[in-house]
């Protein structure tokens, strides 16, 4: 069986090409048979070597951007790594439910309003150097009168 798509002057015959049998000695036959069946044309290696050359500069061009934007990524995800390093290892200050609990307990042992504890154990939270008589300094009159039961007219 010859193959029409083979040229006539070909110098080894060829198997009968088979799909549902491969054999890959046939296929080396067959892509040995092709190689004097090309031929290059002359302004193939100048046309090859321009598109190369076209490529590699549309890479080069393009190289300083990726390599800003890898730099960028890359100390961006260190940044974010060392602050969350840093957040891990910095105590934090006392959640919401922890003041509210700390003026429940200053309203029940002081006898002020749950306002007013709640104002003093913030502040206290706040400026933690500070003595707590601050906090007492400024003690609004109506408290007072509260606990003591009477006025100071």
């Amino acid at each position: 069986m010859s193959d029409s798509r083979l040229p006539p002057d070909r110098s080894s015959p060829l198997p009968a090409w088979d799909d549902d049998h491969f054999d890959h000695y046939d296929l080396e036959q067959w892509i040995k048979a092709a190689g004097s069946y090309i031929r290059a044309d002359d302004q193939l290696r100048p046309q090859v070597i321009e598109q190369v050359k076209q490529h590699a500069a549309r890479r080069d061009a393009w190289k300083p951007v990726v390599q800003f934007a890898s730099w960028g990524l890359s100390a961006a995800l260190i940044w974010s790594l060392c602050v969350y390093a840093i957040l891990l290892v910095v105590p934090r200050g006392l959640t919401a439910s922890d003041i509210f609990s700390r003026a429940e307990k200053r309203a029940v042992t002081s006898g002020v309003s749950l306002d007013w504890a709640l104002s003093e154990v913030f502040n206290e939270s706040r400026m933690p150097g500070k003595p707590q008589s601050i906090a007492k300094q400024c003690e609004p009159r109506s408290s007072a009168i509260h606990r003591e039961g009477t006025t100071n007219e």
